[in-house]
């Protein structure tokens, strides 16, 4: 996917959510909620049970898809932040 691709996929999921409204990435296990122009993380699942992974490789992977998603919407225009440290 070029980066305007991603550009234009961030606008389009942003779009669609309602101020308050919840997308979630199952891959892994982050749920995020749109207020205003921010998109917040505001869980994180613990490693499924029928997924065979240690938690730290789990909490990396997380980290990874954070920055992933906070790199790409933040190109679109939209800042990504992170309750679930606080």
């Amino acid at each position: 996917m070029s980066s305007g691709d991603h550009i234009q996929w961030c606008k389009n999921i942003m779009s669609m959510l309602r101020d308050n409204g919840v997308w979630g990435v199952p891959r892994s296990g982050l749920t995020f909620t749109k207020r205003g122009d921010t998109l917040v993380l505001t869980k994180r699942s613990g490693v499924p049970p029928d997924v065979k992974i240690l938690d730290y490789v789990w909490s990396r992977q997380q980290e990874e898809e954070y920055n992933a998603v906070k790199k790409h919407f933040g190109a679109a225009g939209f800042k990504v932040t992170d309750e679930t440290l606080q």
